[in-house]
């Protein structure tokens, strides 16, 4: 019997390029704790672009002790000139005004970064927050952080950036609320609806409720205000209680 020999075509497999993804950090003084804050930054953002599949690392810059417009900070001028090279496609900032400051020079580099061909501005937590856990402690999800400015600022913010076509990305923490938020205040006072928003829980034989970890410590529970017996969870930051989703109430009030 004759063979027949046919010659397949494969094509190419369409593999998408990584992400060429940066971060920007700047502390506005040479303070022991402003420059561990920094160092923070920096190692934080160098883990999550290294670690995120499908990002390829174009580098962390970071400016200390430098206030005032981005025109006397080196390294973010770097960043920008980077950019307008073509060398990154996405920049990671603890916020917006990380870049500037004032709202006039941020409205500014927002023109700029339109130009460089940027359409989403993706904000890190910029809630009122005490601040524990890089703004991921929120305290008022109705207020914005004094450092970041004001709602006013924001509001200008959101206006110019939808007049150029970009859109805002908001990073709403929902998981958690800052103890310092007056839901838990509140359960701390006794109110039993603002108790049933957190997961509180008695001990067992004298310990904790389970033996779960988290992911900042070996223990998730911590002691429930002045209860011998009761505990509330944080998967993250003592000062992170955990809100509880199975209750519908939480739900609507994160909604409204």
């Amino acid at each position: 019997m004759e063979r027949m020999v046919t010659r397949v075509r494969f094509d190419k497999p369409n593999i998408p390029k990584p992400k060429r993804v940066a971060a920007y950090a700047r502390v506005s003084s040479g303070k022991d704790a402003m420059l561990h804050s920094l160092s923070a930054q920096v190692s934080y953002y160098s883990n999550l672009i290294q670690n995120h599949n499908g990002w390829e690392y174009a580098g962390v810059y970071a400016d200390e002790a430098l206030t005032g417009t981005k025109d006397n900070r080196d390294n973010f001028q770097r960043l920008l000139l980077d950019c307008r090279e073509g060398k990154i496609d996405m920049v990671i900032t603890k916020s917006i005004s990380r870049f500037a400051r004032n709202t006039v020079t941020l409205l500014k580099t927002v023109h700029e970064l339109k130009d460089l061909g940027v359409d989403v501005l993706w904000l890190s937590p910029i809630y009122d927050s005490p601040n524990d856990d890089m703004g991921y402690d929120i305290r008022d999800y109705r207020k914005i952080m004094t450092e970041f400015g004001t709602m006013e600022d924001f509001d200008e913010l959101l206006e110019e950036t939808h007049k150029r076509g970009m859109k805002v990305i908001m990073d709403l923490v929902i998981n958690h609320t800052s103890d310092e938020h007056e839901w838990f205040r509140r359960a701390l006072a006794g109110e039993k609806k603002y108790r049933d928003y957190y997961i509180i829980r008695k001990g067992k034989d004298g310990g904790l409720p389970n033996n779960w970890g988290n992911f900042f410590a070996d223990c998730p529970w911590a002691k429930f205000g002045d209860s011998e017996d009761e505990y509330y969870l944080h998967l993250f930051s003592k000062k992170q209680p955990d809100l509880n989703w199975h209750n519908p109430e939480v739900m609507e009030e994160v909604k409204s």
